[in-house]
């Protein structure tokens, strides 16, 4: 059964690990994607509910994050959030895993 949760502290070494393995397995590969997510939760806009996790039988499977965005052009700026990254444990890619924790975070 599929759970969508937000991140515990304790799940970060598993997300990272799934991050690693997902990227991996892509067309252009893992560029640091698990370091981006390890800086994104320092910074001080980092809110925690926008992190969450999705478990198959107590695994984590995969992980989405949105971190806060400043868009900035010549007349104005506005606040904006960025879904980076979306990861999938590729045995469990196509299934809906990731379209379950986008519903989540658009919640």
């Amino acid at each position: 059964m599929l759970l969508i949760r937000t991140i515990r502290q304790s799940d970060y070494s598993d997300v990272s690990d799934l991050i690693r393995l997902a990227f991996s397995k892509t067309q252009n590969g893992y560029r640091n994607e698990a370091a981006i997510v390890d800086k994104v939760r320092e910074d001080p806009t980092y809110n925690k509910r926008l992190e969450v996790v999705a478990e198959n039988n107590n695994r984590i499977i995969g992980h989405g994050l949105l971190s806060e965005i400043q868009v900035i052009n010549a007349n104005s700026s506005s606040t904006g959030l960025c879904l980076a990254p979306l990861s999938v444990s590729p045995e469990f890619q196509k299934n809906g895993v990731g379209t379950a924790i986008l519903n989540e975070l658009d919640n």
